[in-house]
């Protein structure tokens, strides 16, 4: 079998939406996070923003979707760091996507670190970061 990644390859996109409210409410019960912004838009105007807006870990967890279908495979995300940039709102769509930027070889195996986004369909960059993958022994000999 060949070396699955290479510098500068991209991971397929994963696309989601549009954002609705039934889902945030969903979403609100399986995580437990009632903040008022996520789900009541004149909570959300009172707070400063322009309305609803998506729950930050909700586009996270597009975004490690992203990363392990990727990779189901050929290894296991062993990190992945993020920054919340921007916000995701309702109506939105979201594209998370990786570049691998990096291979290293580590002492528990080859290592490959990939550069992570999640932007809306208005190009704001909702997420970004790093994670990195361990690539299965038997793929990476």
């Amino acid at each position: 079998m060949s070396f699955p990644f290479h510098v500068g390859d991209t991971l397929p996109p994963l696309e989601r939406g549009p954002i609705g409210a039934e889902q945030l409410a969903r979403y609100a019960q399986i995580s437990g996070d009632f903040n008022p912004i996520h789900l009541d838009e004149k909570a959300a105007i009172e707070a400063g923003l322009e309305g609803i807006i998506a729950h930050g870990m909700l586009s996270m967890a597009y975004l490690g979707s992203m990363i392990t279908r990727a990779i189901a495979d050929v290894g296991e995300l062993v990190d992945l760091t993020v920054r919340f940039r921007g916000m995701v709102k309702l109506g939105d769509l979201v594209t998370c996507e990786g570049t691998v930027t990096n291979l290293i070889d580590a002492p528990e195996g080859k290592v490959a670190t990939i550069a992570v986004l999640v932007k809306t369909n208005h190009r704001d960059v909702a997420i970004k970061g790093t994670a990195s993958v361990q690539v299965k022994e038997e793929v990476a000999s």
